[in-house]
């Protein structure tokens, strides 16, 4: 992984709930995942090549925290991929997209509860 950038968020929410809905991001999403461990709670995945980007590695890590569950996202670029200089930067700005799609994935309309509408 190339210039790995991480981001730590935290939720009110079960580990095991806040896993499931990574899962489901990232088999729902634009998203290809390679590995899964629930016993550790991590998932590995990959983004798709695009004409503006060659893709990036992503390694969610799900643990409890006091309050209720912390989600680490590391991302980066593939080591075969050419460099850039704003390779950190890009890395970053992926992790903010794939965690407001955690965010979406989270919200009570994709949970099936009531809509604030």
């Amino acid at each position: 992984m190339y210039a790995p950038r991480t981001k730590t968020i935290g939720f009110s929410i079960s580990p095991d709930a806040l896993y499931a809905a990574v899962q489901r991001t990232a088999e729902t999403g634009k998203y290809t995942v390679v590995a899964t461990a629930a016993s550790t709670r991590k998932i590995g995945f990959l983004s798709g090549i695009t004409w503006l980007s060659f893709g990036h590695e992503y390694v969610a890590s799900i643990t409890a925290s006091a309050e209720g569950s912390a989600l680490e996202l590391v991302c980066g670029g593939r080591d075969a991929a050419p460099k850039a200089l704003l390779d950190g930067w890009t890395n970053t700005k992926a992790a903010d997209k794939f965690l407001s799609a955690v965010h979406v994935t989270l919200a009570p309309e994709s949970m099936g509860g009531p809509s604030n509408e």
